[in-house]
């Protein structure tokens, strides 16, 4: 079916409209968003673009695609949580291009239109306005599973593929540069998988995969050889040793039981993650080429992968956002053109289970907060740093409860609607209801509850910067004291007044803040400490204040 470019152009646009303003209204959060920006902001302080850095120290868990486009936005834009977001911006704009024309594709206008209300409508798309590698990640995977899809279609049919192999290879290098050799177990999963139920005979899918090789090579080798030639392999080394490691879950703080994505899945994707389940678990005929095949591929892929490896982050599963938001738009569609309108009850009490819970914890956020703090309303103790981040002072406005009660509301009368049929159009209104709400938690609900957390912490680094300060935390890792402080490298080292050089990263903290000496350089010396029990204080030491519970200390002078 054809697609309408007006109509596509148009929505890449309101895109923009939607994403961009607004994305410098949060500091950015430790560690992915600010751990990014600070690579982007390295890496235009050593003009080295072949690999990241960060700390200045070599970063070798990602490849550097989007911290490229980081460094582009911040060079158009300042270094700024503004510039760095703004790629992932751009990413999200043309994701809704690219998933409307593809559902165009499938479907009609119509149901591509319905895929990109899908997709709006939930918490998820609030993704968009961060600073992380996921979205161009994702979009890529996409791209390239799309192309296999219309390979072994035009196998079936007897069309030429080259173009697609091509764009297929091009697409997984990309994903590539972006994420690394992820992307090739992910997409090599899914075109064996239909290797082996397709029609398609497989010396045919083969064959069409050697043009795809050359894609992928081209685009991967022009980041690859550069990095060899100067740099060797001790990059891919690390990198390899790095991703084991996590996989087999030897981070700790990563690993999450193996439902852990089901249940992300349910509540960062609401309300298609209820609305997608007739067409999701429907079955079809898996040996032809066709969308639904190739997006419950995906999802099954992805979600088994990743439930698999014992280390878990919410994003991670971020692929199978996709195929939920376009089996919910399935079902958006059905209701439409009335082609089905069933009663369905467990639509019902998934609305239920998933949307009142929600929408209690938006009405209760702007009131919680005050509880907490105060040592009211839970039955068990909260450690001393969440308590001092509780108690910080916010005014929530009570009206902010609205946005919560809302959404119930609506919540309520869309499963009743569903379940009695009196309204086949109460899907769109739920889901343009569900889209306003994520909007208004992202402009009003978000800033008060990031007070409580890096907020003020960061103004005061950026303040500790403008006036020349040395800071670095103590018994926490954060990526915020680069960025926000406006470390550079040679505030790695420290000479003291004999002349010895001491250098903070190979350096036993407790050793460093008994040693360096602010007078050494003429600059004030702070330290940042999350638990001041921790802390040893012979007496040189003065506490400036608490910001957002992490205690800050100065040297006296």
């Amino acid at each position: 079916m054809q697609v309408n470019r007006f109509t596509q152009l148009l929505l890449f646009a309101l895109g923009l409209l939607v994403l961009v303003p607004g994305l410098g209204l949060l500091h950015l959060f430790d560690w992915d968003e600010a751990n990014f920006a600070e690579m982007a902001r390295e890496m235009i302080l050593s003009n080295n673009y072949t690999f990241p850095s960060v700390a200045f120290s070599d970063f070798t868990e990602k490849p550097p695609l989007f911290i490229w486009f980081q460094v582009l936005s911040m060079k158009l834009f300042g270094i700024n949580a503004f510039a760095a977001r703004l790629p992932t911006a751009l990413i999200g704009a043309f994701t809704l291009s690219s998933i409307y024309a593809i559902g165009s594709k499938y479907k009609g206008h119509f149901f591509g239109i319905m895929w990109v209300l899908a997709y709006i409508s939930m918490p998820a798309f609030l993704y968009f306005k961060s600073g992380i590698i996921d979205p161009s990640f994702n979009l890529f995977i996409l791209l390239a599973a799309v192309q296999l899809q219309r390979i072994e279609y035009g196998l079936q049919n007897f069309t030429n593929t080259r173009i697609h192999s091509l764009l297929f290879g091009v697409f997984a290098g990309l994903a590539v540069l972006a994420k690394g050799p992820v992307a090739l177990l992910i997409l090599g999963i899914i075109w064996l998988s239909r290797i082996f139920f397709s029609l398609s005979s497989v010396w045919s899918m083969c064959k069409q995969m050697v043009l795809a090789a050359f894609g992928l090579i081209m685009v991967c080798s022009a980041w690859i050889i550069p990095l060899v030639l100067n740099h060797g392999t001790a990059f891919f080394e690390q990198f390899y040793s790095y991703h084991v490691e996590l996989a087999m879950g030897s981070i700790d703080w990563h690993n999450q039981p193996w439902y852990y994505h089901i249940v992300v899945l349910l509540l960062v994707c609401f309300p298609a993650s209820i609305f997608c389940w007739p067409a999701l678990f429907k079955r079809y005929s898996i040996n032809v080429a066709s969308y639904e095949n190739t997006m419950k591929t995906l999802f099954i892929v992805v979600l088994v992968i990743f439930s698999i490896i014992s280390t878990k982050i919410i994003h991670y599963s971020s692929l199978c956002w996709y195929a939920i938001s376009f089996f919910a738009a399935i079902y958006f569609y059905n209701q439409y053109t009335n082609i089905k309108a069933e009663k369905k009850r467990y639509l019902f009490w998934g609305l239920l289970f998933i949307g009142l819970p929600l929408g209690v914890i938006m009405a209760a956020l702007p009131f919680v907060s005050k509880i907490i703090g105060k040592g009211k309303l839970l039955p068990f103790k909260l450690d001393e740093f969440t308590s001092n981040q509780l108690a910080v002072k916010i005014e929530w406005s009570p009206w902010l409860a609205a946005i919560g009660l809302v959404f119930i509301l609506c919540s309520v009368l869309f499963a009743v609607a569903q379940l009695k049929r009196k309204n086949n159009a109460a899907w769109f209104n739920y889901a343009i209801v569900s889209f306003i709400s994520w909007q208004l938690v992202y402009f009003l609900l978000l800033p008060g509850v990031q007070l409580h957390t890096q907020k003020r912490m960061n103004i005061k680094m950026s303040q500790i910067a403008a006036e020349r300060g040395l800071q670095h935390s103590l018994d926490f890792k954060s990526y915020t004291q680069y960025f926000y402080g406006k470390l550079m490298p040679q505030d790695m080292q420290l000479k003291l007044a004999n002349g010895q050089m001491l250098d903070y990263r190979n350096k036993d903290k407790y050793i460093w803040i008994t040693e360096v000496s602010a007078k050494a350089n003429n600059r004030p010396f702070y330290l940042w400490v999350k638990n001041a029990k921790t802390f040893i204080n012979d007496g040189s030491w003065q506490k400036v204040g608490m910001y957002n519970g992490y205690h800050l200390y100065k040297k006296k002078r």
